[in-house]
């Protein structure tokens, strides 16, 4: 991935961490979309849901070392995972899970 890109991926993230909207605001292009499991939203709808702290993003770096049928198998994942805010509690919206290189 280029470096700049790499870059901006992970400083998304972060503001998603802190919910810096501001930083966020600045990001977003004017027709950003987001498309998700609660069906689509514009470019003030996602950043409200920040605002309202009602949506939040956990990032984390994980190594496995565990067996698949038998066989040895080692991993590097990032996983990001979604919570929405539901009147009861936290419920999970998504995880995205990835292969980090060796």
């Amino acid at each position: 991935m280029d470096l700049e890109v790499d870059k901006v991926v992970r400083d998304f993230t972060d503001a998603e961490l802190r919910g810096d909207v501001d930083w966020l605001a600045r990001a977003l292009t004017d027709d950003f979309v987001l498309v998700g499991p609660g069906g689509i939203r514009d470019r003030n709808d996602f950043l409200d849901l920040f605002r309202r702290s009602i949506i939040t993003t956990c990032t984390s770096a994980d190594h496995a070392r565990l067996s698949f049928k038998g066989e040895p198998l080692e991993t590097d994942t990032r996983t990001t995972m979604v919570m929405v805010r539901t009147p009861d509690a936290w419920r999970v919206a998504s995880i995205l899970s990835t292969a980090l290189p060796f």
